[in-house]
């Protein structure tokens, strides 16, 4: 199963919009920045640089939205 990790009205809109017009199943986790989530240890390990999105699939993880568009999983 994809995770995408983002916040509502932002870049993460991009990684969601191109998993839909892919038909790839996915769950969504908004991100609570006004109470720091972006900053949880376990956030950091994903993506050091505490931004969104962050696309995870198995040990596959990007932190870009214009590489998450281009992904392989995505175009497939």
């Amino acid at each position: 199963m994809i995770t995408v990790y983002g916040l509502p009205r932002s870049r993460s809109t991009r990684a969601l919009w191109a998993l839909e017009e892919a038909g790839q199943a996915y769950e969504f986790i908004a991100l609570n920045f006004a109470k720091g989530e972006q900053q949880a240890d376990a956030y950091l390990v994903l993506n050091p640089g505490a931004k969104v999105p962050t696309l995870v699939e198995g040990d596959l993880i990007l932190t870009e939205s214009a590489a998450i568009v281009k992904a392989p999983l995505i175009i497939r």
